[in-house]
């Protein structure tokens, strides 16, 4: 994984609240977390999806209610894996599937 793939899975992992899967962000939000420019944002969110680390989702709504369209969000698997390798889960589950 390059290093701008890490940093857009970190992004999306630090911020995952576990409420209805997660948290979803745009592009915007991801580039002032990562630094970097929404061309690089976007294309490592369609590598992260892909790879089945990050879920795009559509007509999302803010804290307030308000839709504001659509965003990524850190995937299960994403999550499961982050805590293996923090020493949270004691075997990874992504590794059992295959």
């Amino acid at each position: 994984m390059k290093e701008h793939h890490k940093k857009v899975l970190d992004a999306l992992i630090e911020d995952y609240e576990g409420v209805d899967g997660g948290a979803f962000f745009c592009f915007k939000v991801l580039c002032k977390k990562t630094g970097l420019d929404r061309r690089t944002v976007r294309l490592a969110c369609r590598y992260l999806k892909r790879k089945g680390l990050a879920r795009f989702g559509t007509g999302l709504c803010d804290n307030d209610g308000a839709f504001y369209g659509s965003g990524y969000s850190a995937s299960e698997e994403a999550m499961n894996q982050a805590a293996y390798e923090a020493g949270i889960l004691s075997t990874n589950k992504q590794q059992r599937r295959k």
